[in-house]
């Protein structure tokens, strides 16, 4: 259910206010800037730079957060937290794979309910 991966209330607000294209836009600068985010996270995890992986994966959620994915955000704190516990130990792999399934399916179904809304 859309409620559960976005922050309706600021994308109606945001929408009603702007428009959609913004939004979109936003989206759009999103899914071309994490992958860089997840590619740095997982060079310095190679090199045993936790801190700065972790960085990156705050970098994540900084960015999901402002055009609304609320899930992406969570995940992606989650996995922040945890590879900052576990460190060498954490299968880091994994949790991007499923972390990148989750951005592509939360980014479409963001944009489909954006324009579903009124506004311009």
């Amino acid at each position: 259910m859309i409620t559960d991966i976005v922050n309706i209330k600021y994308i109606n607000e945001f929408v009603s206010i702007a428009g959609k294209a913004p939004v979109c836009e936003g989206i759009d600068m999103f899914i071309s800037s994490v992958g860089d985010y997840l590619g740095e996270c997982l060079d310095y995890f190679q090199k045993r730079g936790f801190e700065e992986a972790g960085k990156e994966l705050h970098k994540v959620k900084g960015a999901a957060s402002s055009i609304g994915l609320t899930r992406v955000a969570a995940l992606a704190k989650e996995i922040e937290l945890d590879l900052l516990k576990e460190r060498d130990n954490y299968p880091l792999d994994s949790k991007i794979s499923e972390l990148k399934e989750v951005i592509m399916m939360d980014t479409k179904d963001l944009r489909n309910f954006v324009m579903t809304l009124s506004g311009m």
